[in-house]
């Protein structure tokens, strides 16, 4: 309170012809080696109940712990609430008060710097003010106290590109201030000391330096300092994202990512699990990524940009391991030294499957080739077989029908044939006496051999009353030997019975017929028979 109470004066400038204005300032007190910031504001309070001048100063005490937490000094002077303005009691600690106002001035922004813009035409000058020596005085004659506050405001926000070591809000409570220099402040106090000239102090407080705050000009500026003073915080994109890569077991892979923002954003690159859980690369804050000798396999990285406005993540790029080609060394024929006269491939056990499975499937197929040829060979023999079997057996029928002269049939014995001689015909002769009947008994059957007559051999044959069919020819086929002739007369049945055998006959070609003829010799009846 001690300490308070010395920064508790006020200059009354109207006593001296002057304006009464208030007074906002930013100190850095050090209280037995524990350091403090004090914001305080100090106003006219009119005349007391004697007549004598009064006025009224507002302090607040921060910690160097809580400051992170806060905005920037000229935020708080400027724009919270809480500032006592009329105070009727005696000096007094303030406890228990509702800081929740004083939170919630922590998301206010002083960027892009509209007012060094309205004021100097350029948002840029705004750097000119934090390029100042310490102790350096501005006169502010032609501006108001809270133009001055929004001008000194976004000279500390523009801190953050210009001291990117730190957080720009804990920085900014180093850079000390007062808007109205008085004579009995300490010029040491203040880093950058605005003065009045209707103040006496005012020549006493003044530098050779000193110059018009409105005047001030940045003399060095970057691309991304002029970004963020004329447009502000933006959010990062992503320009250009990793991508895939396929290497050989041994080698580095290079990952290349590159994102826009304002301010410049920053990378942080790591490694994805299969379970999708990204782990910190540590030290890998830049745009390139270059991981050496990887393990087999896949592995998977991506890269998360962020700045004070964002952040954005790219794409999961994956780098693909393949195992490294070994190649077999030719020995010499002599064994005493290696020539890389050739090198040795080997296959892996899946190419080894799967020309296994081809040769299997060309051994199957050649087979079932072979197997198709061969059927079509038998079959084609088959109907080769049939067709001339077929042929022969409709030629000889042709030629049968229609040949004078049958083939020779080739006797069981070997010599001559039947039908090499012209055959005989073989009468057959029966006689029956029907004047004597009963020259036997009913029951007694009477055999009578006879001597047939054999006629002369003669070439042509019989004439007979039968036609033959249309294409048959008469000729002479075979010999008729073994002639039995029997008169059977039984129970006054009577019955003439001839047989005979048949020599140079086919079976399945030839036919007997028996031929009737009823000649009448010297008035007897006899029956000739012609085979």
């Amino acid at each position: 309170m001690l300490q308070l109470e010395k920064f508790c004066y006020y200059q009354h400038l109207s006593l001296s012809g002057g304006q009464e204005r208030p007074i906002f300032s930013c100190r850095i007190v050090d209280i037995r080696g524990t350091r403090f910031h004090v914001l305080s504001r100090i106003q006219d309070a009119g005349l007391d109940f004697t007549g004598r001048t009064n006025f009224i100063a507002h302090h607040l005490v921060f910690t160097p712990e809580e400051i992170r937490q806060f905005p920037t000094p000229p935020i708080i002077l400027h724009d919270w609430p809480g500032w006592v303005k009329l105070w009727t009691k005696e000096p007094k600690l303030l406890e228990n008060e509702d800081w929740a106002a004083l939170t919630a001035l922590a998301g206010k922004t002083n960027v892009p710097a509209q007012t060094w813009q309205r004021v100097t035409g350029d948002a840029v000058n705004g750097y000119g003010l934090l390029e100042t020596r310490a102790g350096t005085s501005f006169r502010v004659d032609d501006q108001t106290d809270e133009t001055v506050l929004e001008l000194i405001a976004e000279s500390l926000e523009l801190l953050e590109v210009r001291d990117t070591r730190r957080d720009f809000r804990s920085g900014a409570w180093n850079y000390t201030f007062t808007t109205s220099m008085q004579e009995q402040d300490n010029p040491a106090d203040f880093r950058w000391r605005c003065i009045h000239s209707d103040n006496p102090a005012a020549n006493r407080f003044t530098t050779p330096d000193c110059r018009a705050l409105s005047a001030v000009r940045a003399t060095k500026w970057t691309g991304e300092e002029t970004a963020f003073a004329r447009s502000g915080r933006q959010a990062p994109q992503f320009v250009a994202e990793p991508q895939d890569s396929r290497i050989t077991e041994g080698e580095s892979v290079h990952f290349t990512a590159k994102a826009e923002g304002i301010p410049n954003p920053n990378y942080q690159w790591f490694s994805v699990d299969r379970a999708n859980n990204g782990q910190v690369l540590p030290g890998e804050t830049k745009p390139e990524l270059v991981v050496s000798n990887p393990a087999l396999g896949i592995s998977r990285y991506v890269v998360n940009v962020a700045n004070s406005a964002g952040n954005s993540q790219s794409r999961v790029a994956t780098v693909s391991v393949e195992k490294k080609l070994k190649l077999a060394q030719v020995k010499s024929d002599a064994g005493t030294r290696t020539a890389a006269k050739g090198v040795s491939y080997q296959k892996t056990e899946e190419e080894i499957e799967r020309q296994r499975r081809r040769l299997e499937a060309e051994k199957a197929q050649e087979f079932f080739k072979k197997r198709r040829l061969r059927n079509q060979i038998l079959v084609s023999i088959l109907a080769i077989i049939f067709i001339s079997v077929a042929s022969v057996y409709a030629w000889k029928r042709f030629v049968r029908n229609l040949s004078p002269e049958e083939p020779k049939r080739a006797s069981s014995e070997g010599g001559q044939t039947n039908r090499d001689l012209p055959p005989t015909p073989t009468v057959v002769t029966a006689q029956q006496n029907p004047q004597n009947p009963t020259r036997s008994d009913d029951n007694q059957t009477k055999r009578i051999e006879s001597n047939l007559e054999s006629e002369p051999m003669t070439i042509s044959l019989p004439e007979s009353s039968f036609k033959l069919p249309h294409g048959w020819m008469p000729m002479v086929v075979g010999t008729v030997t073994n002639i039995l002739a029997e008169y059977i007369n039984v129970s006054s049945q009577h019955r003439f019975d001839l047989s005979a055998t048949a020599a140079g006959f086919f079976t399945n070609g030839d036919n007997i017929l028996f031929v009737c003829k009823a000649p009448h010799r010297r008035g007897c009846t006899r029956h000739t028979f012609l085979i």
